[in-house]
């Protein structure tokens, strides 16, 4: 199996695209630590333990890293390694607020959720992965890193900061064995949005939005997972430092 008995961490899983992953990786082989700040559905928990033997979840607030460091303690005490961290936890807090609008609070809390929280899991991670040996980090960025999404200022902001942080790794950890790598999707199909929005709003923006992109749609959840598998896999023991987009061909 392409991650069998490799023991990995996945953030962010209360969300779609985490707990996409997570099952991906459970199905897989994968030796499995989820978190959250908040407590998964109960569904999500249950389509995990399914389909993997050892799986445990932590509750984390990744923005705090106090918390962050006993996370780890308990991965090494229970496992005695990580080889792959996958960073998903983060959000758009704020998303359409003007320019001039942009507070400290706001700036801060997108740079805490989307930055801090991959900075904290990625040191973590490097001390054991370099005392191992060796291991495979992806992060999650976003199609937005580049600057090109109106009116998501700080959020823009922060991705482009887990973009530069993951190249900038890559680089640094090569020496150790270590690869880190990133995603970037585009518009992805996932209930924070779609809950969020009144009835029919959804069907309209997916509509446009997927219409200016080749393939013509926007994208699963399970598509992020799957390109997630592939680099932290050992199919992928040559890439490093790259940033996938998943975006169905589209360039905002």
């Amino acid at each position: 199996m392409r991650v069998a008995d490799k023991v990995t961490l996945v953030t962010g899983v209360a969300g779609d695209i985490g707990a996409a992953t997570a099952l991906r990786f459970a199905e897989a082989g994968a030796r499995l630590i989820t978190t959250d700040i908040k407590t998964p559905p109960a569904e999500v928990t249950q389509a995990i333990d399914n389909a993997c033997s050892d799986h445990l979840f932590i509750s984390c607030d990744l923005t705090d890293a106090d918390q962050v460091g006993h996370l780890f303690a308990e991965i090494s005490k229970r496992f005695g390694r990580i080889d792959i961290l996958v960073n998903i936890a983060g959000g758009d807090l704020g998303m359409d607020t003007d320019f001039e609008d942009i507070d400290a609070d706001n700036l801060q809390r997108n740079l805490d959720v989307n930055l801090k929280t991959t900075v904290y899991c990625c040191q973590e991670a490097v001390k054991l992965m370099k005392e191992q040996g060796g291991g495979s980090i992806v992060n999650m960025t976003s199609m937005t890193h580049r600057g090109s999404s109106a009116n998501q200022f700080a959020y823009s902001a922060s991705k482009g900061g887990v973009y530069a942080l993951t190249r900038t790794l890559a680089m640094t950890l090569g020496q150790h064995g270590i690869r880190v790598n990133a995603v970037a999707p585009g518009m992805i199909e996932v209930g924070t949005i779609v809950n969020n929005l009144p009835d029919g709003v959804w069907e309209q923006v997916s509509k446009m939005v997927g219409g200016t992109y080749p393939l013509g749609r926007v994208g699963q959840p399970i598509e992020v997972a799957n390109c997630m598998l592939f680099l932290a896999s050992d199919e992928a023991s040559f890439v490093t430092g790259e940033v996938m987009e998943i975006s169905g061909g589209g360039r905002l």
